[in-house]
């Protein structure tokens, strides 16, 4: 296949949104998230990643099961004053 043709940032941000589902999945997995449950979420990407999620998030909510009223995307990280792995009240399983 030649890569004449390909369109080396569309491959780049659907590797990234594709890990980014498949993370999402696997955390509500390891919190046994009932099947179907819409849930909040927060998104730390870059700016570039940022512009493919404004563009892809319907799809990348109704794939994940995310809540898009409640999906924040961010640059930075954003502090919820938690421990690691400690789950904040409003959003617990």
């Amino acid at each position: 296949m030649s890569t004449q043709y390909v369109d080396e940032e569309a491959v780049a941000n659907f590797d990234a949104l594709q890990a980014l589902v498949r993370s999402i999945r696997n955390v509500r997995a390891e919190y046994n998230v009932e099947l179907g449950r819409k849930v909040p979420a927060i998104i730390i990407a870059s700016p570039q990643f940022q512009a493919a999620l404004q563009q892809e998030g319907d799809i990348v909510s109704k794939l994940a099961t995310l809540d898009p009223a409640a999906v924040q995307v961010s640059n930075t990280p954003v502090d919820l004053g938690l421990t690691r792995g400690e789950v904040p009240g409003e959003v617990a399983w």
